[in-house]
């Protein structure tokens, strides 16, 4: 049955209602005070205004935006909390918490309960705030301890969103656009890495050519981690990235039986199958450096988790 305007009104003023009374019970256990308002305190966090005059900061799950004194912060933040305070007056804000286990509270080291967050009353890649971030260049994609175990049962919250936050932030990175261009000290580099997935069978680095020229990676082009693993393209021929094209080198069980391959795609994207252990570490900072040909010199460094003093 198709909903009249009035009908959808009430519906998407009772999600917020009653995601807001689910709040209450996790975060308040006497489950009394009902959160009044949420305003956003920075480009990945936002504050739950609870009814008593008690208040709680809840932090973005997948995504890290610079602090509002540093570059695009400011930015971010205005972005941020021009989606929250709309969405709220139209009544369509959605705010997914993070659910606790025996192995999670459901909070970031700082004690933040995480949530993703959707504007427009539906989850929905162009409705999630995060994604918006992203595509922006405001925010970068930051998933900090995804659990492989989790995301084999698909019940791994942090990582829930991550492919629509990837596509968006290679077409962020593609485009320079906000940190990519202002804060990117590798601005310049048509090859660089655009992101890594460090978790699941799948490990993924994705490497884009945002140049106007086609680039030969055998040409002494190589890829490694901090652990010195290195990919030497030149041992993949025909290994050639057009421009506009996307390369994923893939790592761990899922490229057992492609490992050493190349596969094409439409588009001017390559899947390239690396090796089948795991490389990318999921417990610590991780730096991911592109090499030029024949060269000792970074053309691109990728870096994850983000840390307070990397934003400049």
């Amino acid at each position: 049955m198709k909903m009249t305007g009035k009908k959808k009104l009430i519906g998407a003023f009772l999600i917020v209602g009653a995601l807001a009374i689910c709040l209450t019970l996790l975060l308040n256990r006497g489950g009394t005070p009902k959160v009044n308002r949420y305003e956003a305190t920075d480009g990945d966090t936002i504050r739950a205004q609870f009814s008593d005059g008690s208040s709680v900061l809840i932090r973005y799950a997948a995504v890290n935006t610079p602090g509002i004194s540093q570059t695009l912060g400011k930015t971010a933040f205005e972005f941020n909390k021009a989606l929250i305070e709309n969405a709220q007056d139209a009544g369509n804000l959605i705010v997914d918490l993070k659910p606790t286990d025996g192995r999670n509270n459901g909070k970031d080291p700082h004690g933040r309960p995480l949530a993703h967050v959707f504007v427009g009353g539906e989850r929905s890649p162009e409705n999630n705030v995060e994604v918006r971030l992203v595509a922006q260049g405001y925010a970068r994609l930051d998933v900090r301890k995804p659990n492989d175990k989790n995301i084999a049962n698909g019940q791994d919250f942090d990582v829930r969103y991550a492919e629509d936050l990837i596509a968006a932030q290679i077409d962020a990175a593609t485009a320079r656009s906000g940190w990519w261009g202002e804060d990117d000290e590798y601005a310049d580099s048509d090859l660089i890495t655009a992101a890594i997935k460090q978790w699941s069978d799948d490990e993924i680095v994705y490497i884009i050519n945002r140049g106007s020229e086609p680039i030969d990676l055998t040409d002494g082009w190589r890829v490694e981690d901090n652990a010195g693993h290195p990919l030497f393209f030149r041992e993949f021929p025909d290994c050639i990235l057009h421009p506009g094209g996307l390369l994923r080198v893939h790592s761990y069980s899922a490229s057992k039986d492609k490992k050493g391959t190349l596969e094409y795609r439409t588009g001017a994207e390559i899947d390239l199958y690396w090796r089948s252990d795991p490389i990318w570490n999921q417990e610590k900072q991780e730096i991911g450096t592109l090499y030029g040909p024949n060269s000792e010199d970074a053309v691109y460094s990728y870096t994850y988790p983000l840390t307070n003093d990397y934003w400049k």
